[in-house]
């Protein structure tokens, strides 16, 4: 009895929410917790967008809607390689949070621009509202953002400005050129979602004060854009492979119906038309040939990319193709005519004749023979020493040793990171398809390589009373993706030709060969 009544006491006490003997107890419906706003991009991707609704005073945008997923960073922020003053709307309006949203939520959002080319360096402050979270494919948010500038962007253009923001008033041919903002506004509505990892669509505008000149009168800019979702290109779909075709062939078309210009320009024409067209009798061909044949470059650039057009005119029809294929290891020689093989021996000791005066034992190139050099001058020499040995024309051994060394000596160390990387021949590869495997190589067990990159030219310590000076480490000396290609390119050609003089030096073959991996990677 007295068991029974204590019983009962217990149960009146704790109440009736709480299950008795037998029962099961009621779990509460808890909300579904929302997914992260995360981008959740495959590598190596592009995401392509449809710009709409465009409409402002000219700022300096894209040339395309679309970015790629290196441009990414931590899965939130985009950042593009290279952006302008109207790329800061496109580049807010897509940059993710990295929390769940909650409706009616506010995030605040704070940060230093300091490498935006159309101007100069500002911080950036706003929020990010939440409004709908109902469906988490279709989650709606607005943003607010003001730019502040420095003070020294506010007192106006000056001849040396730290960031390297602005140099000129204005570009050329009606461009907006450099500007330095006062103040200005971001605003933008977009749609996430927040399943596949992406923003659908947004609409904005920036607008503000700005001056391009030191002491001309602020004046007012404004500019409106909508960017709409369209796909996501990977480089190995079938859809790369055509929109890549597709643009080869539109490009043929338009170069080939466009063949006046500069030497330079002719010969880069005439270049592309006989390396994509296994036919030398077009009219377009012959007509490039016979301006390059009485034309006399002398600049670098021209002489270089002149002699590679050249010999790519003599060049075997389909070779590349073959050589992708995994049919031939390497580009037959090239049987110049005695008038070409006298002119390319011309063009070839002039473009020898550039190289820098300031280089020591290293061979580096400027426009003309003078104490200056740039990556991108000498890449071109480069490429155009290997075209004129290709056509059997000689080009001293320690040319070959000078450019190495240079190369060697221009890499940058970037942010000491590591990577593993497996290089691959089109021999490989053709293998692989015909034993019935993948023929896709990944870097799955490659080596571990450590990154360097390249940029226009490393800066250089400089000597003040006999002693060595170091040069802090500047914008300028950060490595990017179009002259890493170049520094790649250089080694890899210096590396060929050593290699075919049978170089007796391992130490140094094997310093390149690890300086283009690096590069590479």
């Amino acid at each position: 009895m007295r068991t029974s009544l204590a019983l009962c006491t217990l149960l009146l006490l704790i109440g009736p929410g709480l299950p008795t003997a037998g029962q099961t107890p009621k779990q509460e419906k808890q909300p579904a917790a929302q997914p992260r706003l995360l981008w959740r991009l495959p590598g190596y991707s592009y995401l392509r967008y449809r710009r709409g609704g465009s409409r402002g005073d000219g700022l300096g945008t894209r040339l395309t809607a679309g970015f790629y997923s290196h441009e990414v960073q931590k899965k939130r922020a985009v950042r593009f390689s290279r952006f302008d003053l109207g790329d800061l709307l496109p580049m807010m309006a897509l940059s993710l949070s990295g929390q769940s949203p909650k409706q009616g939520s506010t995030r605040k959002i704070g940060m230093q621009i300091t490498d935006c080319i159309g101007a100069g360096t500002f911080s950036l402050r706003g929020r990010v509202q939440t409004h709908g979270v109902e469906d988490p494919t279709r989650i709606e948010q607005d943003g607010r953002f003001k730019i502040v500038g420095t003070e020294k962007a506010k007192a106006g253009p000056g001849k040396h400005d730290p960031h390297g923001a602005i140099r000129r008033p204005a570009g050329p041919r009606g461009a907006p050129g450099k500007r330095y903002i006062q103040e200005a506004v971001i605003e933008f509505e977009r749609v996430v979602d927040a399943v596949a990892g992406r923003v659908l669509s947004f609409e904005g505008k920036i607008t503000g004060t700005a001056v391009r000149t030191k002491g001309e009168e602020p004046k007012r800019f404004s500019h409106e854009e909508t960017w709409r979702f369209e796909s996501l290109i990977r480089p190995d779909s079938a859809g790369f492979r055509k929109l890549v075709n597709d643009a080869i062939e539109s490009g043929q078309d338009w170069l080939s119906n466009h063949t006046r210009g500069s030497t330079g320009q002719k010969a880069l024409i005439l270049l592309t038309l006989c390396k994509n067209n296994p036919d030398r009798d077009t009219d377009a061909v012959q007509e490039l040939l016979d301006d390059l044949r009485s034309s006399e470059p002398r600049q670098t650039y021209e002489l270089a990319v002149a002699i590679q057009a050249l010999e790519s005119y003599y060049e075997s029809p389909n070779e590349s193709a073959r050589i992708r294929r995994g049919e031939a290891t390497a580009p037959s020689p090239r049987r110049l005519s005695k008038e070409d093989r006298a002119l390319m021996t011309r063009w070839l000791e002039r473009l020898l004749a550039n190289r820098s005066q300031s280089g020591g034992n290293r061979w580096r190139f400027h426009y003309t023979s003078d104490p200056g050099f740039d990556n991108s001058n000498t890449q071109f020499a480069a490429l155009g020493l290997q075209a004129a040995e290709r056509c059997g024309l000689t080009v001293p051994k320690e040319t070959w040793l000078g450019l190495a060394w240079h190369f060697l000596r221009e890499a940058l160390d970037g942010e000491r990171k590591k990577t593993r990387l497996r290089l691959t021949s089109y021999r490989e590869l053709a293998r692989r398809k015909k034993q019935g495997k993948q023929s896709r190589v990944t870097s799955a067990g490659g080596k571990e390589i450590r990154i360097k990159g390249f940029n226009y030219h490393k800066a250089e310590p400089t000597s003040a009373g006999g002693r060595r000076m170091r040069i802090r480490p500047t914008r300028t000396q950060f490595a990017y993706g179009s002259m890493t290609c170049a520094g790649v390119t250089g080694l890899t050609v210096a590396l060929g030709a050593l290699r075919r003089r049978k170089q007796r030096d391992g130490r140094l073959l094997a310093k390149v060969q690890a300086a283009r991996m690096q590069g590479f990677a």
